[in-house]
């Protein structure tokens, strides 16, 4: 009976504590340092009621120090067997008095009973509990890459003929001639109109993985969609890459740029008439593709007072716009494209109408089997592309000592120029 009543009185004499504390905390938030007249009054009445109470608890506890100490004789002359081998530690209070002792030192401050009626407790861990936090994958899945395809989206997209390893297209060798005609009666120009087949190589770039049963029956997000996803931007990523790798390995013309800002007008303005003189069709280039690295040199020009050439907001001497995301507006009014999986240093002027790309409609297209022996599917994709410079002499390389990458990236495809075959 005497314990239970400790109790009560211990609770109480919290709570008084506990609404006296919240009537100080309300002073401080109202950033006042006195108590008014009505919280002094209740203030006041639970000190004296918690005082009154205090005074009973302690006469308890002496009570219970008085049965603690009588416990203690009490070991001394019985003392208690020891515990067996691989039990927990023993609890530090030998008797409920000596407990409800030990916490009302803890209350009145002794730091060195507070530590050991902490230990009294049992932990429980999250170790002890697995059941109550299982592991949980949650968000979306990282490291998810994109099939965007810069320097082929900026390439002519003719669509690709219905059968044959080859696109061939026929090509003017030869034209005629017209020119001054005297005098009267005189023989006139002429000169035979010939043309040959301009052949591009058909490519086919496929991919795939056998994924088993379980992983399809019991994965969230779904495997198979993910797997698919993934082979689908992977084929867009190498296709982007060798197509692009294929037409600049081909190009053989170059202009030299020392990498200075004092310079570059002058490159591209070379470059631009390059492409127009060469070119079969004289042309003006109207694209630049360029690599990371080629973007941030250009992107970093600035002219001698340290002003951006390309600043994010276009000026009207500038010689087009450029922001930290890649974006560059025109480069002399050519129309960029920056792109980060094409050969780092590349550096390509050129119209974009003779860099031409074929694709088989929908590429690329899905594979799926379920293979019984192993109890899994067989996934995966394929496409058939081809890519070329119709005309390499349309196109010129800029080049230049600050851009020492190697021109064509690892596992780029091979020089991919319309070949010519001779009519027969």
């Amino acid at each position: 009976m005497a314990i239970s009543l400790v109790e009560v009185l211990r609770q109480s004499v919290d709570e008084l504590h506990a609404r006296m504390n919240a009537i100080e905390a309300g002073a401080v938030a109202d950033q006042r340092d006195t108590l008014n007249d009505i919280e002094q009054t209740t203030w006041d009445e639970l000190r004296s009621e918690a005082e009154a109470k205090t005074s009973r608890l302690e006469l308890l506890v002496s009570r219970a120090e008085l049965d603690a100490r009588a416990g203690q004789l009490i070991a001394r002359a019985h003392p208690a067997p020891p515990e067996p081998v691989g039990s927990g530690p023993a609890f530090p209070y030998r008797t409920p008095g000596e407990y409800v002792l030990a916490y009302c030192r803890m209350k009145h401050g002794d730091s060195a009973e507070g530590a050991r009626f902490t230990r009294a407790l049992a932990d429980v861990t999250t170790a002890q509990t697995p059941g109550l936090v299982p592991p949980q994958v949650t968000g979306d899945v990282l490291g998810i890459w994109l099939g965007n395809r810069p320097s082929v989206d900026a390439m002519s997209k003719p669509p690709l003929p219905p059968v044959g390893m080859k696109v061939q297209r026929p090509h003017i060798s030869q034209h005629t001639d017209v020119g001054p005609h005297t005098p009267e009666k005189s023989a006139i120009t002429s000169r035979a109109f010939t043309l040959d087949l301009a052949e591009i190589d058909l490519k086919s770039y496929a991919g795939g993985v056998d994924v088993s049963w379980e992983l399809v029956q019991r994965s969230s997000p779904d495997a198979l969609n993910l797997i698919f996803s993934d082979l689908v931007a992977i084929y867009a990523r190498n296709t982007d890459r060798d197509a692009f790798g294929g037409v600049y390995a081909n190009v053989t013309q170059t202009v030299t740029w020392d990498g200075t800002a004092a310079t570059f007008a002058k490159a591209i303005s070379d470059a631009a008439v390059e492409c127009a003189t060469n070119g079969e069709e004289q042309l003006f280039p109207d694209t630049i593709w360029m690599g990371l690295e080629t973007y941030g040199l250009i992107a970093s020009l600035t002219d001698s007072t340290g002003r951006p050439f390309f600043p994010d907001i276009g000026p009207t001497n500038a010689l087009g716009t450029a922001d930290a995301q890649g974006n560059v507006s025109n480069v002399r009014g050519l129309s960029p494209v920056v792109d980060p999986l094409i050969a780092r240093n590349a550096f390509l002027v050129g119209p974009r109408d003779q860099a031409e790309f074929y694709e088989t409609p929908g590429a690329p297209v899905q594979l799926s089997v379920v293979d019984v022996g192993v109890a899994g599917y067989n996934v995966g994709v394929i496409g058939m592309w081809a890519a070329a410079a119709v005309d390499p002499a349309a196109f010129v390389k800029v080049t230049s000592t600050l851009l020492p990458l190697e021109a064509s990236s690892s596992g780029a495809a091979p020089a991919s120029g319309a070949t010519k075959k001779a009519a027969s």
